[in-house]
């Protein structure tokens, strides 16, 4: 009988570090994720500005056109960036949820 209590403790006690050790991973997930939205937002607000600049603009000067040029590759370069990070967002998402999916699973059994 003791051996069952002995048992049934270990258990709860396992169960409890593993409850802890998953509001720690998410915990964990959503500072990233935090982190992540808020480097994405600068990112975004750093684009519309390039993109305002650059169109802002109406008659080309020529003595300027290279520094628009310039301008507007950047620009085009920063929205790349911008879909890079929106895909990492959406990659990250996935991945945060199949380590906890998993780490329930383990939980599970």
């Amino acid at each position: 009988m003791a051996e069952v209590i002995e048992q049934s403790n270990l258990a709860y006690e396992h169960r409890d570090r593993a409850q802890l050790e998953a509001m720690a991973i998410d915990q964990a997930n959503r500072k990233e994720k935090e982190a992540f939205e808020q480097q994405m937002s600068e990112m975004q607000r750093i684009l519309e500005e390039e993109l305002q600049l650059t169109t802002a603009k109406l008659k080309p000067d020529p003595a300027v056109t290279a520094a628009e040029e310039a301008a507007r590759a950047e620009a085009e370069r920063m929205a790349v960036m911008a879909a890079a990070l929106a895909k990492e967002k959406e990659e990250f998402a996935q991945n945060r949820q199949q380590r906890l999916k998993t780490f329930e699973e383990a939980f599970r059994k």
